[in-house]
Parts: C-alpha cells; sequence; structure tokens
C-alpha cells in the first residue's frame, strides 16, 4: 500500500521521506526475524527504502530536507541502526551517525528558532543510539 499508493501520491519531501522511513523500518524488522534468501531480501529492501534519493553517498534523506530536520535526522538514525543491526557492522553504523551529527552541529548557528525548536525534540532519540554506537565502536 505505501509503495503503490502513498508515495506516488506525495511530492518529494517530507511526506516521502516519512513513508521510505517507514518502509525501511518495517523492512529490517522483517530481516531480523528471518533467515537466508528472505532475510538478504528484506535487508535489500531495506536498504533501498533508507536511501531511495540522498544526495549524499552514505547517508539517506534528500536535499529538499535540512540536516536538521527531525524526519532527516530519524531517517539518518535508522539507517545507522540498520547498519549495525542487520550488516552487524558497528563501525559503519558509528560512522554514519557522526556524519548526521557532525552536519547538524555544522547547522546549528544557521537554524531559526522554529527549526531549532524542532531539533531539540528529536535530539533526545538521537544522543541514546549516537551512544549506543559509540560503544559498539569503542
Amino acid at each position: 500500500m505505501v509503495e503503490k499508493h502513498l508515495i506516488p501520491s506525495t511530492i518529494f519531501g517530507e511526506s516521502e521521506v516519512f513513508y521510505h522511513k517507514r518502509m525501511g523500518d518495517y523492512h529490517r524488522y522483517l530481516a531480523k526475524l528471518t533467515t537466508g534468501d528472505k532475510q538478504k531480501d528484506s535487508a535489500d529492501k531495506s536498504l533501498q527504502s533508507l536511501r531511495p534519493t540522498g544526495p549524499h553517498p552514505t547517508l539517506p534523506a534528500p536535499s529538499s530536507l535540512l540536516c536538521t530536520h527531525p524526519i532527516h535526522l530519524s531517517l539518518a538514525l535508522n539507517f545507522s541502526v540498520f547498519y549495525c543491526e542487520i550488516f552487524n557492522s558497528p563501525d559503519r553504523a558509528f560512522h554514519l551517525a557522526k556524519q548526521a551529527f557532525d552536519d547538524i552541529i555544522a547547522e546549528l548557528d544557521t537554524l531559526s528558532e522554529e527549526n531549532y525548536k524542532d531539533l531539540t525534540l528529536g535530539h533526545e532519540r538521537f544522543w541514546c543510539v549516537f551512544s549506543l554506537l559509540i560503544s559498539f565502536d569503542s
């Protein structure tokens, strides 16, 4: 339903990224619960969903969303978790999360008050996941 109806009816941007994120989550969960070819297929579909149109070669998200946008941030974190859980690659996961973190830090001074408030709402999850990935990287 998401792939056939919701995504085609969205205009590229926030809604489309949100739906891709959800599809990526769904397939990531399936990959965790299956084995063999079904696991590989689910992992591939998750990866395709999480990186459908990202301009950065290692991080998902369209250029229409600021790197500080909560949905962009959530997608970047999901991408990191995907590498940690599915590919068993905590180093890669850490570096993806670190790239997202560095991008955010670089943009902090340019944020409007509204965008800054949005960022602070989503930052707790980011720090929890980032801290977990740091512990894996150590």
